[in-house]
């Protein structure tokens, strides 16, 4: 009734496609050869139209995760009305019911996205497609940070050294040998076996293990069978390789004062196992250990708290209970190995670096834990659904970028990178396709002890009783001094002021410190100066005989000076006794002089010392009276031969 003849046949097939749209009537009549025509019969057919759907336009067919994407589409519907319109992703699913839409949360992933529309005969069209790559976007996150304060001008990047509680503490600085050291005064030395090597490490030298064969083996840390209590281990670990299926890692295990172990198992996650006679107990945690970056781990146990706890980078990540009988159970034949699992052969060994073991017989909190007491150490994991991450970098909201790699070191007392002040430290990481993950953000604060310096000295050696003045100078990069301080080793504190007055100082060699504190408590480091400060030499008159003296004594009177001459501080070089009437008279404590020599009368003797800084001493002083005989003289005698009774 539409579309006319359709046909001559009996039978027939037609395409829909060609017919139009809406109620037909169909007729069919038959002709015989007479060519009269059979009544008509009738039937109906109803033809309709599918929707159809058009994908106009999407405006990236590559983009990044989180990055807005738009879409825009059209529907259209011959025989009716569009009803619903539906776009769906072959990673996502639904993804709107509009035509055009925007969208930013698109899964990372090749998405096949098809539109498709229904109408109110509630057909759907066929789905137009269209494919579009979406980029994950890569993630990163700061997983370390020991500690978070720092100070300047400290020169302090010592560890904390053993204490009475620490039963073994191996830094793994030797250059080679087959012994690690203890330097705790327990002598609890490791023995390297296979071939461990030491390498460079987080701070100075580490042990290096090949995750084969290596080990260290370490001696019984307890008495008799007794075993741990308490106990605190912690170390700095640096994984090579992730740890295989159906294997573990293993830091430290051991028998003989307890039977414990822990490392890292194939989910990458750090695990503690302690064993009694009755159970087993597990614990592990939830944040993985990636390779090529340092980690701090502490292990802690208590039987009498009952716990076991793992720290990881002096953050807390994993407690158990224990039953509040539980005991550690003693194993001769589990010998204490540092990189290898239990047992008589070498199994589930670790690979990598170990720095820094030690082993506290009590629990440690973490600010106890082993820091550098000016180094900070960050670390970093990233991830990327498509694995090509190709950069990381660190920046600082104070200096800019720093940094790159996953993990850093800073000496605040050797580097120069880093400026004073409270720094906002953030991570990101970029992908192959130049897509930067967010920021994974810290902060780190580097203080500055104050500096101060010796500027003047007034005379670095003299003589007691000389006043010293010395001078000095003080900074502070980040707040004021307030507080200025001189001392000597010898008269304590002699001074509170930048410059110092007079000065008295003892005898002695003083060595004299000059510090400054600023408004945040902290002090400078001290620079000395020393000084010489010499004590003079002492001398006393012990005699003078005779006294009086006489001249020209039928036996001729020698006259005797005895001196003392001592010095506190050196020795004596010279003497000197001089009279106020005839000078000098000797060079040595005990001197002589003829009485004849002298003359008449009342001599002020005066006798000092000089000591080896060239000092002379004060003189002592004793009064000497020289007198004198007559004096006869036979002038003439004439003649000088003559004979018996004839005047002479």
């Amino acid at each position: 009734s539409k579309d006319g003849v359709l046909s001559t046949s009996g039978n027939f097939t037609i395409n829909v496609n060609t017919l139009s749209l809406g109620n037909h009537t169909i007729t069919f009549q038959g002709c015989d050869n007479y060519t009269t025509w059979s009544p008509k019969v009738s039937t109906w057919l109803v033809v309709k139209a599918y929707p159809n759907a058009t994908i106009n336009s999407v405006s990236d067919t590559f983009s990044n995760e989180t990055q807005n994407i738009e879409f825009q589409g059209s529907g259209s519907d011959e025989d009716g009305t569009v009803e619903k319109i539906e776009w769906t992703s072959s990673i996502d699913g639904l993804l709107s019911n509009y035509y055009n839409f925007n969208i930013t949360t698109l899964s990372p992933g090749n998405h096949l996205i098809n539109l498709k529309v229904k109408d109110n005969d509630s057909l759907w069209s066929l789905s137009d497609s269209f494919n579009l790559t979406i980029n994950g976007k890569p993630t990163a996150e700061i997983i370390g940070t020991v500690p978070n304060v720092i100070f300047e001008f400290s020169e302090n990047s010592t560890l904390a050294p053993p204490d009475e509680t620490t039963l073994a503490f191996w830094h793994f600085d030797e250059e080679g040998g087959t012994k690690a050291f203890d330097s705790s005064d327990n002598q609890k030395d490791a023995d390297l076996q296979n071939g461990p090597v030491y390498s460079e490490g987080l701070f100075d030298n580490s042990i290096e293990l090949d995750g084969d064969d290596d080990y260290l083996s370490l001696p019984k840390l307890k008495s008799g069978v007794s075993v741990f209590s308490e106990v605190t281990f912690e170390t700095w670990i640096y994984s090579s390789n992730p740890v295989s299926s159906g294997e573990k890692a293993t830091i430290f295990s051991g028998g003989r004062d307890g039977t414990l172990e822990f490392g890292i198992d194939d989910d990458q996650n750090v695990f503690f196992t302690v064993i009694s006679t009755a159970m087993t107990v597990t614990t592990s945690t939830s944040q993985i250990i990636a390779e090529d970056r340092w980690y701090h781990l502490a292990f802690v146990y208590s039987d009498e708290d009952n716990f076991i706890k793992i720290y990881i980078n002096h953050e807390l990540e994993a407690t158990s209970t224990l039953q509040s009988t539980f005991v550690l159970q003693y194993n001769l034949g589990y010998e204490n190995r540092i990189g290898a699992g239990f047992g008589s052969s070498v199994g589930n060994a670790f690979n990598g670096q170990i720095d820094e073991f030690k082993i506290t017989e009590s629990i440690l909190e973490s600010d106890e834990f082993i820091n550098g007491y000016d180094i900070a150490y960050f670390s970093a994991i990233a991830y990327d659904f498509e694995d090509s991450i190709i950069n990381a970098v660190w920046s600082s909201s104070i200096d800019g970028v720093f940094s790159q790699g996953y993990w850093w070191q800073w000496n605040s007392t050797t580097s120069t990178s880093l400026s004073f002040g409270n720094h906002t430290i953030t991570f990101r990481v970029q992908d192959g396709y130049g897509f930067w993950s967010d920021f994974s953000t810290s902060f780190l604060e580097i203080r500055a002890h104050p500096q101060s310096s010796i500027s003047s000295v007034s005379s670095y050696s003299f003589d007691y009783g000389t006043y010293l003045t010395l001078g000095g100078t003080a900074e502070d990069k980040d707040g004021t001094v307030i507080t200025f301080e001189w001392e000597s080793d010898i008269d304590g504190i002699i001074s509170t002021s930048l410059s110092t007055g007079l000065i008295l100082l003892s005898p002695g060699d003083h060595n004299i410190n000059f510090k400054v504190k600023d408004n945040n408590g902290l002090w400078s480091i001290s620079e000395t100066v020393l000084i010489q400060v010499n004590d003079k030499p002492h001398v006393s008159i012990v005699s003078v005989t005779p006294n009086p003296a006489y001249k020209y004594d039928e036996t001729e009177q020698i006259i005797t000076f005895v001196g003392i001459a001592s010095d506190n501080d050196g020795f004596i070089t010279d003497h000197l006794w001089t009279s106020s009437i005839y000078g000098v008279i000797g060079r040595d404590n005990i001197t002589s002089i003829s009485a004849n020599t002298l003359s008449v009368g009342n001599h002020i003797i005066a006798y000092k010392s000089k000591d080896d800084f060239g000092t002379w001493s004060a003189q002592d002083f004793i009064q000497l009276e020289i007198k004198s005989h007559p004096i006869s003289d036979i002038f003439n005698v004439t003649p000088s031969f003559q004979a018996e009774d004839q005047p002479v």
